[in-house]
């Protein structure tokens, strides 16, 4: 089968004829199609963001898109507004889709390397996706929240609802509402 990485260069998979990955990256390197921002080692190092959950090999896209938030960063680091990281998701994949092939390719190249690299550091790794609840789940919630609700009327419910910000933080004013309809020092008595 052949691989097309770039106009001039392809290179054959099969038995018979093995290619030097070490040797086409560090070709790929000393002459590539796109400026990287970050330096090789911290591009390709995979993120640790958890001490209990192994990172997932970085694909082409998040090797560019990790690139395209430092570049974001350096341009933009004299500006008082701090960029929005659902803005930067969103115009690395409007950048992303306008790159050439060659630099897509490019990124196939170092996203082949930062899996080997992952491979070195994590040889145990394996792929655990995180399960959804089943409906049998979602059920039991939905009774729950309609059994909770019934101690409220109906608009109340809303009304207190919408009293409290995006993070789940009420105002004093709100707790006092809330307190006229849920009385704390019984809550704390019934269980003990």
């Amino acid at each position: 089968m052949t691989h097309f990485i770039h106009d001039t260069l392809t290179f054959l998979s099969s038995p018979t004829l093995q290619h030097d990955h070490d040797s086409f990256f560090a070709q790929q390197i000393a002459n590539p199609p796109y400026y990287l921002v970050l330096p090789l080692d911290i591009l390709l190092a995979p993120s640790r963001r958890s001490l209990t959950h192994l990172p997932r090999p970085q694909n082409s896209f998040l090797l560019f898109r990790k690139d395209y938030n430092e570049r974001m960063r350096l341009l933009n680091h004299n500006k008082s507004k701090k960029l929005n990281a659902k803005m930067i998701s969103k115009n690395a994949k409007l950048e992303w889709n306008r790159q050439p092939p060659i630099v897509k390719n490019f990124f196939k190249v170092l996203e082949r390397e930062a899996d080997k690299r992952h491979k070195q550091m994590y040889p145990n790794y394996k792929y655990q996706p995180k399960c959804k609840p089943k409906d049998n789940d979602n059920k039991d919630k939905n009774e729950s929240i309609s059994i909770n609700s019934e101690l409220f009327e109906d608009t109340t419910v809303v009304e207190i609802a919408s009293t409290f910000d995006i993070n789940g933080v009420a105002s004093d004013v709100d707790i006092i509402e809330l307190e006229k309809y849920f009385d704390i020092q019984a809550y704390y008595n019934d269980h003990k």
